[in-house]
C-alpha cells in the first residue's frame, strides 16, 4: 500500500455499543484510549443502560476529549453499532465491545495494512475458563473462502475501511452471527479486500448471559435467515452449501426428532408405570 493510502487512512473511530455493562466498561474503555498508536475518537453508544454507564462514559470523556457519549433507547447491540458508525467521524473504523478489551498494539499492528476497500481482521484470544482458544486458531490466507465456511473473526478483531459501511450495515433482524452477515455482506456487494494479521490484538470474554450462549432456537433463525440473505454466495461453494444447510436445517430436523421421540418415550414410561 502507497504511503499517500496510509495518510489518507489514518484517523480511526472506535464504536463501543454498550448495555448495562458499568463493572466491565471501563476496562474496556481504557484498552481502547491506552493504544501505543492513538485512535482519532472513541464513540460509545449507550444503549439505553439503567445503571451507572452514562456517569462512567462522562468521567472517561473528561479525561480524555477523544471519548463521545451517544444515547439512545434500548433497541440492542446492533442498533448500537449501527447508530456508532452513523456518529463516527474517522477514515477507518474498529469495533470494541463494552465487556472485552484490546491489547495495546491493536492499531499498532492492524493499522498497517488497512486502507481504501479494505478489512484487516486481527486474532483473538476467546475466553470461556481459564484457558483461552484463538479465533481463528491459524492464519487464513483466503479469508473471502473462509467466510463462506463460517464465520472465523470477531467484529473486536476488525478494522476497515469507513467508506465500506455506507454500503453495507450490521443486520437489525440478526439476533447472532451479525459480524458474520457484515463481512458476507461486504464480500457480495464490495470489491473489498479482505486481509488477516495473525497476530492477537483482543480478548473476548464469553459471559454468562453473552448471546453467543443463546438459544438453540435462535442460533438456528439466525443461521437461516443468513442462508436466505447469502444464498448465491453459498451456492458458489458447494462445501460452504452443505455445511452451512447442515447447521441451519439438518441439525435443526435432527434436534426436533430427538425431542419428539424422548417425549414419547417418556410417556410410554408413565403410562406403564
Amino acid at each position: 500500500m502507497s504511503e499517500t493510502s496510509r495518510a489518507t487512512h489514518d484517523r480511526v473511530s472506535v464504536v463501543l455499543p454498550t448495555y448495562d455493562r458499568a463493572e466491565t466498561l471501563p476496562a474496556a474503555i481504557d484498552s481502547v484510549l491506552e493504544q501505543t498508536v492513538p485512535v482519532h475518537e472513541l464513540v460509545v453508544v449507550d444503549d439505553g443502560s439503567s445503571d451507572s454507564t452514562p456517569a462512567i462514559v462522562a468521567e472517561a470523556a473528561e479525561r480524555d476529549s477523544r471519548v463521545r457519549l451517544v444515547q439512545q433507547p434500548h433497541l440492542g447491540a446492533t442498533a448500537a453499532r449501527n447508530r456508532g458508525i452513523a456518529e463516527s467521524e474517522g477514515d477507518l473504523v474498529a469495533f470494541q465491545d463494552s465487556d472485552d478489551r484490546w491489547m495495546p498494539t491493536f492499531v499498532e499492528h492492524l493499522r498497517p495494512w488497512a486502507g481504501p476497500d479494505t478489512v484487516v481482521f486481527g486474532t483473538c484470544r476467546a475466553w470461556a475458563g481459564s484457558s483461552p482458544r484463538l479465533e481463528p486458531p491459524r492464519p487464513v490466507g483466503d479469508p473471502r473462502r473462509a467466510l463462506r465456511l463460517t464465520n472465523r473473526f470477531s467484529t473486536q478483531s476488525a478494522i476497515l475501511d469507513a467508506a465500506l459501511l455506507q454500503v453495507v450495515r450490521f443486520d437489525h433482524g440478526l439476533r447472532r452471527f451479525q459480524d458474520w452477515d457484515l463481512w458476507l455482506s461486504l464480500i457480495e456487494r464490495t470489491n473489498a479486500r479482505l486481509l488477516h494479521v495473525p497476530v492477537v490484538v483482543a480478548d473476548k470474554f464469553m459471559s454468562e448471559d453473552s448471546i453467543t450462549r443463546g438459544d438453540a432456537r435462535v442460533r438456528d433463525a439466525s443461521i437461516r435467515r443468513i442462508m436466505g440473505r447469502h444464498w448465491r454466495l453459498f451456492a458458489r461453494d458447494p462445501v460452504a452449501l452443505a455445511r452451512t444447510t447442515a447447521r441451519g436445517l439438518v441439525r435443526p430436523a435432527l434436534r426436533s426428532v430427538r425431542t419428539t421421540v424422548g417425549r414419547a418415550r417418556a410417556v410410554r414410561v408413565e403410562g406403564s408405570a
